[in-house]
């Protein structure tokens, strides 16, 4: 009997791993651009992950660094799969909107990184002029 369980236990780990196993996951190929300014390998990650996470393999074919207009012409003539555009009120009406919150309500703004340690010096600074008028200087990303 315990041979028996042991055998059953096997083949029911068996069947669930290599239902999610590389060798049996689709893979899913997209053409996209990848910018020199580094913020496409986010985006590629983040497909990538999310993907692997429901049991696919992506496979992308980086169509080089383009600019975005002409990213847009290439993605409105099917030679990309996907590309990562900001909501306007024109873009939703044409595109399908996908809304995720990958900034949490914080794109277009700043952020302005400081030192370790160093947060008490900064806590009255409200305002890029507040920033100024301090005499500090600093790295805004």
């Amino acid at each position: 009997m315990l041979r028996q369980n042991r055998v059953s236990i096997f083949v029911l780990w068996l069947f669930f791993n290599l239902q999610t196993s590389p060798i049996l996951a689709d893979t899913i190929t997209l053409r996209m651009v990848d910018l020199q300014e580094g913020t496409s390998k986010f985006y590629h990650d983040l497909l990538k992950s999310s993907l692997e996470a429901i049991g696919h393999n992506l496979k992308i074919i980086i169509k080089g660094d383009i600019p975005k207009k002409r990213s847009v012409a290439m993605f409105e003539t099917e030679k990309i799969d996907i590309i990562v555009l900001l909501r306007t009120p024109k873009r939703n009406k044409k595109y399908t909107d996908v809304n995720i919150d990958l900034t949490s309500g914080m794109i277009g703004e700043r952020v302005l990184f400081i030192p370790p340690l160093t947060t008490s010096d900064y806590s009255s600074i409200k305002t890029l002029t507040d920033f100024r008028r301090s005499g500090k200087v600093g790295v805004f990303g």
